[in-house]
């Protein structure tokens, strides 16, 4: 091999490296976000699901966006009859703050109401059975346009009077956008009946 030879198969693999690496630090910090999304999801899943068992009553997560439609927040309810005065009321749990998702991740569910409409919102409930299962249970939700309203001055998530019931999911799509807003990974997150945990694949 002469050094001519040699100096081009240096240039191209500096060439190459310097495409590949960047492009492989953006692959792995996406990957990071993903998966560390995941893993805060699953955390309020299975706060929801130990308070569901620990005070005998339904519990799960509500997902909601706020007034904006920037921010998507994670909120743990119980079943409160009383406290709402509604049928299917339920209330976030007592000083748990509402938890948010990064700024690039939205979520969304096909939800149904109890008339048998359907629709996809990104307001939406997974609830779980005083037994600690994954249950379909219907749940008053508030509408985005109030969304602003469920953070009090101690930071605690509250209710309002208006909203709509809608019956709970078992799974939702979580979509990862670039700062563009352009959609980077979409991907339908199955919730795992026995463990409560996001599963990728439902079997």
């Amino acid at each position: 091999m002469t050094l001519t030879e040699l100096l081009v198969v240096v240039a191209v693999m500096s060439i190459l490296l310097s495409i590949s690496v960047p492009t492989a630090q953006h692959l792995m910090k996406g990957f990071e976000s993903s998966t560390g999304v995941r893993h805060l999801i699953n955390a309020a899943l299975s706060n929801a699901r130990a308070i569901a068992v620990r005070q005998q009553a339904y519990a799960g997560v509500r997902f909601q966006q706020d007034v904006d439609g920037d921010k998507t927040y994670m909120i743990l309810i119980v079943y409160d009859k009383e406290a709402t005065g509604d049928a299917d009321g339920f209330r976030a749990v007592i000083g748990r703050k509402p938890m948010e998702l990064p700024e690039d991740i939205s979520v969304s569910a096909y939800v149904q109401k109890p008339d048998e409409t359907w629709s996809t919102e990104s307001f939406f409930s997974v609830l779980f059975s005083p037994s600690g299962k994954l249950t379909i249970h219907e749940a008053q939700c508030l509408h985005s346009s109030t969304a602003d309203t469920i953070f009090n001055s101690t930071g605690d998530s509250m209710f309002t009077e208006d909203g709509d019931s809608w019956f709970s999911v078992q799974d939702f799509v979580l979509v990862k956008e670039d700062k563009y807003g352009t959609v980077v990974e979409s991907t339908t997150e199955y919730i795992s009946p026995y463990t409560g945990e996001l599963v990728m694949e439902y079997k």
